[in-house]
């Protein structure tokens, strides 16, 4: 136990806390060598904090929200109740069959030769994989114990049986999913590394001006080809973008395994954000430029006339497609603040939860291009339409920091207050700061 406690010693801040997946059978965090020790330290301090603590395949969290569960329905539940050596002790008394074991014990995780002595009598837990488990291979490293009468909830439980468990007044919900979707997990680490490299082309183009580097000499075909090439990237990218919300809207309505209301209430409001952003700037606000972007795509004739015409006809042809082009890669640029939602959006569907330590980072780059947007309302038209899709930034930024704020609750509540305050004021400084850095090299 002393040397558990030697490596827990570092302070548990961070919200969601990473698990090692090389440690069977014991529950392991990242950055430490040995079992989590539950009963001194700072787990122990955590237990008690905390309002619930959730354990997962992707880490543990714990929190000062407001337990609420979405569907508590779709959860079994027990009493669980605290253990000197494990994360608490699993019991029921039901008719069918009294259940007893421990869940992630620090000490020993054993398992009878005979597996069917511990589901003889019926067991509450185990017969919802038929009487079996995820744990009797030989890869889950338990030990083998002849006598042993009582199942232990390990490592193997969490990732070979995606088990999802949430204490809360000594109470355990928990769930399982029969079956890992890794397709599903590819297509969200292909989203997630697409929309980086967009955020990051977004950030040079929002900092740099259109440059014309069009040369009179080039011939007029291979001008127009190349501005309708630019016209279907367009097309394809405003396509990505709404594939891309149907995508996320439809699987993040049908995720029903919410703890807090917080998060329910932050999925419901970036969804309406992102159907609002994408709806106005590339629908409402750019008919005009459908049109011409229609034109560029769609009118078969256009090189031809163009040879037929005058070189001056060709000069003012070609610049009118410059500035089409331009206003396409305007309209990109809009998108920046429509990303930074999808991330957050992808976040959740991985985590089951906005409380991760991305939450700070990807609110900071929300809150900049925000204050980026409320700097420029006085250069664009159409001021009470800007006014009120700033308005709306500015909502929803509120409602993050809301969120980032109640993750930094830990220990005592003045102490939390503290925290918490200097850690928004800090998120808010620092987005201001590169606001105005990149206004100033916007300028230059």
């Amino acid at each position: 136990m002393q040397a558990g406690y030697k490596t827990d010693k570092m302070p548990f801040q961070m919200p969601y806390k990473s698990i090692r997946d090389d440690t069977y059978p014991f529950l392991v965090f990242v950055d430490n060598t040995v079992p989590a020790s539950w009963n001194t330290g700072p787990l122990f301090s955590m237990l008690l904090e905390s309002t619930f603590v959730r354990i997962n395949s992707r880490g543990v969290q714990h929190s000062q929200v407001e337990f609420n569960l979405l569907h508590p329905g779709e959860w079994q539940q027990a009493k669980c109740t605290p253990d000197a050596h494990s994360f608490c002790r699993y019991v029921t008394d039901k008719t069918y069959g009294s259940t007893n074991m421990l869940m992630f014990p620090n000490n020993v995780v054993d398992i009878p030769d005979d597996f069917e002595v511990l589901t003889a009598n019926g067991h509450d837990f185990l017969k919802h994989w038929n009487n079996t488990s995820p744990c009797t291979y030989k890869h889950s490293n338990r030990v083998l114990n002849v006598a042993d009468r009582m199942y232990e909830v390990s490592l193997c439980d969490l990732f070979d049986g995606d088990l999802d468990m949430v204490l809360h007044d000594n109470t355990l919900y928990w769930n399982y999913k029969e079956s890992s979707s890794l397709a599903l997990y590819i297509t969200y680490s292909i989203l997630a590394i697409y929309i980086i490299s967009l955020l990051t082309t977004n950030i040079v183009n929002i900092l740099t001006k259109p440059q014309d580097n069009t040369q009179e000499n080039v011939d007029v075909n291979t001008k127009h080809n190349s501005t309708n090439s630019k016209a279907l990237n367009f097309v394809l990218y405003i396509v990505f973008l709404f594939g891309t919300l149907l995508f996320l809207t439809v699987l993040v309505i049908q995720e029903t395994h919410i703890c807090t209301r917080q998060d329910h209430v932050l999925r419901i409001l970036l969804l309406c954000y992102a159907g609002v952003q994408f709806v106005n700037h590339y629908i409402v606000q750019n008919l005009t430029n459908w049109s011409s972007v229609s034109g560029l795509l769609f009118k078969k004739h256009a090189y031809t006339l163009l040879e037929e015409s005058n070189d001056e006809a060709n000069l003012n042809d070609n610049k009118q497609d410059r500035q089409k082009a331009f206003r396409m890669r305007e309209m990109r640029d809009k998108s920046f603040s429509l990303l930074i939602a999808y991330m957050l959006l992808l976040i959740f569907l991985v985590y089951k939860t906005f409380d991760t330590p991305y939450l700070t980072l990807l609110t900071t780059l929300f809150l900049m291009r925000s204050w980026q947007k409320f700097f420029e309302l006085a250069q664009l038209k159409n001021q009470i339409f800007n006014y009120a899709c700033t308005l709306l930034d500015f909502f929803v930024v509120v409602y993050l920091l809301t969120v980032v704020f109640t993750t930094t609750k830990s220990h005592d509540i003045t102490a939390s207050i503290v925290v918490g305050q200097l850690h928004l004021f800090v998120l808010v400084f620092t987005s201001l700061m590169l606001a105005l850095s990149m206004q100033m090299v916007k300028s230059t």
